[in-house]
């Protein structure tokens, strides 16, 4: 039930980041590379030097993107599986209430629910430092990128080689040709997140099958005799106790048979050997 709860929050919460991402974010973030690109044509066709000075501060940045993306990718992927197992447990413990109450786990399960949630804020806590680390980094390029613009344009007006109105022009860009990095580094949090997010989806997906039809199958037109359970043992983990142990029984074409029984006897196990959920 865990991992079939754990499958369908990959399947919901993971495909609605990863759907917000392609729907919303990639729209900002290509909007803001063209005004970027289009501002850096713009000071480039008027003066080459002083925009170069300003294409000299581009490699840390892409250095500083490439590091975050390193750094960050192991945390926020360690999120969304935290946060999968937490929603598959919630929806566990909830949809047995019934049986928490009647062995009375409340306070084990509240204890454990607490420690969930406490990797989760602290995988989280990881994940969002880095990020903030990675934006104040960024930001503090913008007043180094002006003071070179103020020393180096100022030297050159000076000399002559600048006039003051494209020194002034370029001071006013500063602001404006760094607002689109700014915009693109504050989406990276998000862009990991949904990298994450799809490569949960791609491992959910890539999954190998544990049930392999032969080559050649044998199909079954109807049932002749009936139904029969001969020894059959299942258990859903290697380390896990049994659900079937040595069950046997047979149920004759034409007749009825009800399983009955506690919660945790095998009565769904039964059933879904039944239908080939599991071999």
């Amino acid at each position: 039930c865990l991992l079939f709860v754990g499958s369908a929050a990959v399947v919901e919460a993971d495909a609605g980041e990863l759907r917000g991402f392609f729907a919303d974010t990639a729209v900002i973030i290509f909007r803001d590379i063209g005004m970027f690109l289009g501002m850096f044509v713009v000071m480039a066709s008027v003066d080459v030097r002083l925009t170069l000075v300003l294409a000299a501060l581009l490699p840390p940045v892409a250095a500083a993107c490439v590091l975050f993306a390193r750094k960050s990718a192991p945390p926020f992927l360690a999120v969304r599986r935290l946060t999968a197992e937490l929603s598959a447990w919630i929806t566990e413990r909830v949809q047995g209430m019934a049986v928490l109450q009647a062995y009375g786990r409340q306070g084990d399960s509240c204890s454990r629910l607490a420690g969930l949630n406490r990797r989760k804020f602290e995988a989280n806590f990881r994940a969002e430092s880095l990020a903030v680390f990675f934006f104040v980094s960024v930001l503090t390029l913008e007043p180094v990128a002006l003071a070179f613009i103020l020393g180096l344009g100022g030297k050159w007006v000076l000399e002559g080689t600048v006039s003051i109105g494209t020194l002034v022009m370029f001071i006013l860009y500063v602001g404006q040709i760094f607002e689109p990095i700014f915009h693109i580094t504050d989406h990276l949090s998000t862009i990991q997140r949904s990298f994450a997010a799809g490569q949960r989806i791609f491992d959910l997906v890539d999954t190998p099958r544990s049930i392999v039809d032969p080559p050649s199958p044998r199909f079954l037109g109807r049932i002749e005799h009936g139904v029969e359970f001969r020894g059959v043992s299942l258990r859903y983990a290697s380390d896990s106790p049994w659900a079937l142990r040595d069950v046997s029984f047979t149920v004759p074409k034409g007749s009825r048979l009800a399983l009955v029984g506690e919660t945790g006897g095998g009565k769904t196990s039964i059933v879904s050997l039944l239908f080939k959920f599991y071999l």
